[in-house]
């Protein structure tokens, strides 16, 4: 097959709500992997970072499924936030928040990109590799 790779910056609208969490499928739409600290979800100010580790204090979410299992309404396997407390790090709630910044989203995984309830706004993410 022939064609050509997008090199350029892909922008996502991520919906929000005022009184509950929206969630946004999105897709790695890049023809490689991408650790999640360098989708540029904080930079773009499109995903708004979590005060701490504790439950009241997250805010947007990132959940990834495992994509080896079979099924439907299937658990995700992963659910990363951003902590920005010092010194900020990407984290995985299902495992015991250990750091997930090298965590890698495989080439055209889809996610859900869960926001948190707030001024019902549209954010938009823009993905920008060459910058990275």
């Amino acid at each position: 097959a022939q064609g050509s790779v997008e090199t350029g910056a892909f922008v996502s609208e991520l919906l929000t709500t005022t009184t509950a969490s929206q969630d946004n499928p999105i897709a790695n739409n890049r023809p490689i992997d991408v650790k999640l600290k360098d989708l540029d979800l904080i930079s773009s100010n499109a995903f708004v970072a979590s005060a701490g580790q504790g439950i009241a204090a997250r805010r947007d979410t990132v959940l990834v499924f495992d994509n080896a299992a079979v099924g439907n309404n299937k658990p995700a396997s992963h659910i990363y936030y951003f902590d920005s407390t010092s010194p900020g790090n990407w984290k995985d709630s299902l495992q015991s928040n250990r750091i997930a910044d090298d965590d890698v989203i495989s080439a055209g995984t889809g996610f859900i990109i869960r926001k948190f309830k707030s001024d019902g706004a549209t954010k938009f993410w823009t993905q920008d590799l060459v910058t990275n």
